[in-house]
């Protein structure tokens, strides 16, 4: 399964700009140095007067685009750099790989998701790698684009395979020259594991190097209250979560236990010190949305309850 199947709204344009702290200035700035993906990016016109004012509205790729821009502008990474960077993000050049990359059975097995079987034997050889990867690129729309990107893998690591992914970037042998590398952090499998080690212990003594991680990058997004309706409309917040949120803001709720098998329960405070709620509204908006529960014990104060379980990671582990 892919992103889109778990979350197929978040392409829709519907952040504001704004929420992200990001000044309208410093946008066009950034936009005027092609480091925003202008391709995607949709405006929509507001107010005309002598000068045309828009609002800029954001797809989760974008918004997560532009907060990794803004990772980048604090250590003073360059426009140049960024932009290489947001080709490699958006472009379908790590997709092509990985097609490359299949066996010949895995290969059919992709071809099966998207063709019947008959027009597959009806091609025959012809109907190769190159083939399919020109098909879809001459078929390719925005949304299409976008779940095919370097960004969907982030993403599908970061909130499906619960992953916690970096970009890593590496200077060149020249001076301004930069590479870049994606990393799915925290493996499963020992040999994943035993390579990712690896990996970072010859970087680490070797090179000098940049980490950007997704992680906390998603965790502003979740923390901030603004965007609660907006994640929610994307389904990043399941129905039932959305309910949890909406009773802890109104006081309805008198205890909330979130069950973690790793490490251990948490309990969420149900103060009406606005201070101390605020920061625990923040811890249960970011376990419900990164989906870091087994499940959710509600206790209402009208002596209800209710117990909401993490559908992703039922449909992954029944995979």
């Amino acid at each position: 399964m892919e992103l889109i199947d778990f979350y197929p709204k978040i392409s829709e344009k519907k952040i504001p700009l704004a929420i992200l702290d990001i000044k309208p200035r410093l946008y066009v700035a950034w936009k005027e140095a092609k480091i925003i993906n202008t391709v995607i990016a949709d405006n929509h016109n507001l107010i005309e007067r002598k000068t045309e004012r828009k609002w800029v509205y954001l797809d989760v790729f974008n918004a997560l685009w532009l907060l990794i821009v803004k990772e980048l502008r604090k250590i003073n990474i360059d426009f140049q750099t960024i932009r290489e960077l947001k080709e490699e993000m958006f472009g379908l050049t790590t997709y092509e790989k990985n097609i490359e990359q299949l066996t010949k059975e895995e290969f059919e097995s992709l071809l099966l998701d998207y063709y019947p079987a008959d027009t597959i034997k009806e091609f025959g050889v012809n109907f190769n790698k190159q083939y399919f990867i020109d098909t879809i690129k001459d078929n390719l729309t925005e949304e299409t684009s976008l779940y095919l990107s370097e960004m969907s893998g982030l993403l599908f690591s970061a909130l499906v395979l619960k992953r916690s992914p970096s970009i890593i970037i590496f200077p060149g042998a020249d001076t301004g020259d930069y590479f870049f590398v994606t990393l799915k952090n925290n493996p499963t499998s020992l040999i994943e594991k035993e390579a990712l080690y690896n990996f970072y212990s010859e970087k680490f003594s070797a090179d000098t190097f940049i980490n950007i991680p997704i992680i906390p990058l998603l965790v502003k997004l979740f923390e901030n209250e603004k965007m609660e309706s907006y994640l929610s409309n994307f389904g990043l917040f399941s129905n039932e979560e959305s309910r949890i949120l909406e009773n802890f803001r109104n006081n309805q709720c008198k205890e909330i236990t979130i069950v973690k098998h790793e490490s251990g329960n948490v309990c969420i405070n149900t103060t009406t010190e606005k201070n101390i709620k605020d920061e625990e509204a923040k811890k249960l908006r970011t376990i419900l949305g990164l989906k870091e529960y087994c499940r959710a014990e509600v206790i209402f104060r009208n002596g209800k309850h209710m117990v909401v379980k993490n559908s992703i990671k039922e449909i992954i582990e029944k995979q």
